[in-house]
């Protein structure tokens, strides 16, 4: 489920917190009945907006919709929807707690990673894998060629099935595209830096750009208003430090956690 935050801006100072989850209750179960959902803990910011968090599957524009065309019969005004869990800052008072256990951000227990470092990555391991890869994929075009020039040979096809299965369970989430595979990773104050092998020119990002991180093992995608920057990032293609480096570029990039586990992980700034 992905995770929102709802800003409403009281018109009155006796509006019931309890109303309110009541009322965005009631807006959630009208979306769609294949839609499902949570409510997540309701906060009351420094500016006195109230922030409904809430967590669900189905998708933001048509959950924004539903909020923006609602006439509500209590005084209140619907702000903005945003991504992640908002709390405004730690001085938010908490009104209502979640009334489901939700799941936690896979990197919350981690450290980031302090001041300016380059992370160099294990080149020999990289290149095992890519090399075993290539060998595998041509090793079973082979056996597959065998197979049809002569039908019958049980011998031939039990290789080419153990051989394939072994395949599937080592290799198969090594990429064949070589664009992807990082010599190294330099964090600035400034700026991130990501030197591939098949490039001369590494590729440099400022913190600022970054609006989104979008991570599936063992692939980490940064997300710009340009482009889109696809690269390596697993402690079995040679980053050790896989969880703090990703950790490092959600709070330099002042993102929040949307959805995921500890192999698909997703994070937006709270308004892209």
């Amino acid at each position: 489920m992905k995770r929102y935050t709802l800003k409403f801006q009281p018109i009155s100072p006796s509006i019931s917190a309890t109303d309110l989850r009541e009322e965005v209750d009631r807006v959630l179960l009208r979306l769609h009945p294949r839609i499902t959902y949570k409510m997540g803990p309701l906060y009351r910011g420094v500016d006195g907006a109230m922030l409904a968090n809430i967590a669900m599957d189905g998708k933001r524009k048509l959950l924004e919709e539903a909020f923006r065309s609602k006439v509500w019969s209590l005084p209140v005004r619907f702000e903005k929807l945003t991504w992640g869990w908002s709390t405004e800052n730690e001085d938010a008072l908490l009104l209502i707690s979640a009334n489901a256990p939700l799941e936690a951000d896979p990197l919350a227990g981690v450290e980031p990673l302090d001041g300016s470092l380059e992370i160099t990555m294990s080149k020999r391991r990289m290149q095992g894998r890519y090399i075993a890869l290539m060998l595998s994929t041509l090793a079973l075009l082979l056996m597959l060629f065998v197979n049809f020039r002569y039908p019958r040979s049980t011998v031939w096809e039990g290789i080419y099935i153990v051989f394939f299965a072994l395949f599937m369970f080592t290799l198969n989430d090594t990429p064949i595209d070589v664009r992807v595979y990082v010599d190294k990773i330099t964090i600035r104050s400034e700026e991130l830096e990501v030197s591939f092998w098949m490039l001369k020119k590494p590729a440099c990002l400022p913190w600022e750009q970054i609006w989104g991180v979008d991570y599936t093992n063992p692939l980490c995608t940064l997300l710009t208003k340009e482009n889109k920057l696809r690269f390596l990032l697993s402690k079995r293609f040679g980053c050790e430090q896989k969880d703090e480096v990703l950790k490092t570029i959600v709070e330099r990039a002042g993102l929040s956690y949307v959805e995921g586990n500890f192999q698909i992980l997703s994070y937006r700034k709270p308004d892209a």
